[in-house]
């Protein structure tokens, strides 16, 4: 029994090292040349660590969806390792709550198109709208079944051409102007479009349809300013919010 603690815990304490290192190659994009060479040593020859990888990246990209560009490049070097151990459908498995890493998958062709197809996710309204380029390219019929039978869909792509998407659904984010400011911690920017537009300070930031974040997309009422901001870890922003005497739910707490 003693045996097995000690094993479990070592198991916990490689799963933090591993954690740890990932982040910092992250967060530097790239520039952790020693950590790099050890993930490679250690991570990259074995599926069962190569696996705990892959979850440790999605998990950040859940965790800090400002990083998910890292996190592609980060995968985008290791594509042909990954290609080894893993199907086309295991690694759509890894990422598919996030469509827009599913997007970047895509972009460096670790999986494609006629891949996704086969998966659950395929039939899903999110996935149609992150996607209609292609599902009108290489599935027509659903693409005009599902026009056929959706007003929303119809009103959706006469406001989004395909250029507008692409440049959408590369970040994962909320597109919006205040969004993006907040995102950004960018305090000076949000302190003058508050005082331009004369903007409640609990003011509840508009829904994206290009929002991969599941914390986000559950959420039934739109979420404020402070609240978006702790979710993204705006400091600056928040500190100002809040200072500034913007209300704070307690389900804060929880992000």
């Amino acid at each position: 029994m003693i045996k097995q603690k000690i094993e479990v815990n070592d198991e916990f304490d490689e799963i933090i090292e591993l954690q740890e290192k990932l982040f910092k190659i992250i967060e530097s994009n790239m520039k952790e040349e020693e950590d790099i060479d050890e993930i490679r040593q250690n991570y990259l020859t074995d599926r069962i660590y190569f696996s705990q990888l892959l979850k440790t990246l999605a998990a950040i990209i859940r965790a800090r969806p400002l990083l998910l560009s890292n996190v592609i490049d980060f995968i985008s070097s290791i594509s042909e390792q990954i290609k080894q151990f893993f199907t086309t459908s295991e690694i759509i498995f890894y990422f598919s709550f996030n469509l827009s890493a599913i997007y970047h998958l895509l972009s460096i062709q670790l999986i494609t198109f006629e891949d996704l197809m086969n998966e659950s996710i395929y039939r899903s309204i999110n996935f149609f709208v992150f996607f209609i380029p292609e599902i009108e390219t290489n599935d027509n019929f659903y693409y005009s079944n599902t026009f056929n039978n959706s007003y929303y869909m119809k009103i959706f792509r006469q406001n989004n051409n395909n250029e507008s998407i692409e440049k959408k659904r590369k970040s994962g984010m909320n597109e919006t102007r205040l969004a993006r400011i907040i995102a950004t911690d960018d305090v000076e920017a949000l302190q003058s479009m508050i005082s331009k537009e004369n903007m409640d300070l609990n003011y509840q930031i508009q829904k994206s349809d290009f929002e991969t974040n599941d914390f986000l997309k559950k959420l039934k009422t739109r979420i404020t300013m402070i609240e978006y901001s702790a979710f993204l870890g705006s400091v600056t922003i928040f500190k100002f919010l809040l200072l500034s005497g913007a209300y704070l739910h307690p389900f804060i707490a929880e992000l």
